[in-house]
């Protein structure tokens, strides 16, 4: 199960080395970076996880861990949880880019 709380995130896929932060809400995902705005849904099923994401740019020339200018899309991911912290990966949203990485690691609960 995914704690609810603030994580740090660390993704890469066509660029490495990209972050933000996510909050984890009853399932809910919320985060951002410094050009993408991401909102979704998480859910669990022992170590086991699912998320589908949409990532949205709020920066004019936001260019994403695809290498991709600007724009909206949606990620659909699975992957593990172990303690306070997930990995998660999924295909890119055009076809012939690497996928995505993400590892996320809790960093606080909600209520600070």
């Amino acid at each position: 199960m995914v704690k609810d709380g603030f994580y740090k995130v660390q993704f890469s896929a066509a660029v490495q080395g990209a972050g933000g932060v996510v909050v984890v809400e009853n399932g809910v995902v919320r985060g951002a970076d410094d050009q993408y705005l991401y909102a979704g849904k998480i859910a669990t099923n022992g170590s086991s996880l699912t998320a589908q994401i949409s990532v949205s740019a709020y920066q004019p020339n936001a260019v994403s861990v695809f290498n991709t200018a600007g724009g909206k899309f949606t990620l659909s991911l699975s992957g593990t949880v172990s303690g306070d912290n997930f990995h998660l990966t999924g295909n890119a949203p055009i076809a012939g880019i690497p996928e995505i990485s993400i590892h996320g690691s809790r960093v606080a609960a909600l209520t600070l």
